[in-house]
């Protein structure tokens, strides 16, 4: 059987958010072990999600649980203080602005969760902006422990190039622009939904406006029960409201 449903960039980061608590490796890490959630936009939503879940009302809103963000031209953001990255450890949470004292003490078991700004979905490659040039920024961080990295990342990042390849031209000595590095698995609406529901999906055409942009749409395949699960989903995320600070 098959279905067809649509989705904003901030519904799928509310998709996203639901399926990465779902993975054995996340729960592992949350049950014995330590999770590291670093500030982004779509972390924002996986944050909140995991502070819910540990009786907490503190949730973080958008404007204090960020780094880097595309804005477009003359966006006036408002000031706030970040809440620092988010570390839950043997089930406790707790906010942190000492990242890389957190990351070096991590183990192979541990899990760090660093957003993204590009996928390849043919390839299963993601990538980081990186503006910090000399260290690497927080990517460099997490990429100098021992815990897995997993990248939470929208398809509306989605790219058709090699990310290596891409990642080796912009990181040479002639880019004035940001580097592009690698260094975790991707995770996004496509392993929600199968992770989920049992059911297989596809992008197979993109586009919006009004808020929607950057919305995708999506085709799965699967039983009956997998497809009704993945409506109740869709309905339970399909009119979040647009990101901003």
């Amino acid at each position: 059987m098959k279905m067809q449903f649509y989705l904003t960039p901030s519904a799928g980061k509310r998709l996203i958010a639901k399926g990465v608590l779902e993975r054995t490796d996340v729960r592992r890490a949350l049950e014995g072990g330590t999770l590291v959630v670093i500030m982004g936009t779509t972390n924002a939503y996986i944050a909140n999600e995991l502070l819910r879940a540990a009786g907490r009302t503190d949730i973080v809103g958008f404007g204090e649980f960020h780094r880097g963000v595309s804005l477009p031209p003359g966006y006036a953001r408002k000031p706030a203080r970040m809440r620092g990255d988010l570390v839950i450890s043997k089930g406790e949470p707790s906010f942190t602005d000492e990242l890389a004292e957190v990351c070096r003490n991590l183990c192979e078991t541990d899990v760090i969760l660093k957003g993204a700004n590009a996928v390849n979905l043919e390839t299963r490659q993601a990538a980081v902006l990186v503006g910090a040039k000399e260290t690497g920024g927080t990517l460099g961080i997490s990429l100098g422990s021992k815990a897995k990295k997993i990248f939470p990342v929208g398809v509306e990042k989605r790219v058709g190039c090699d990310l290596s390849a891409m990642a080796a031209e912009l990181c040479g000595p002639d880019n004035k622009g940001p580097d592009l590095r690698l260094g975790g698995e991707p995770f996004t609406e496509l392993d929600a939904v199968k992770l989920l529901t049992g059911a297989d999906a596809l992008v197979f055409a993109g586009g919006g406006i009004c808020g929607a942009e950057g919305g995708a749409y999506f085709l799965a395949r699967g039983s009956a029960q997998e497809l009704d699960r993945l409506m109740e989903l869709v309905g339970e995320v399909e009119k979040e409201p647009p990101v901003f600070l």
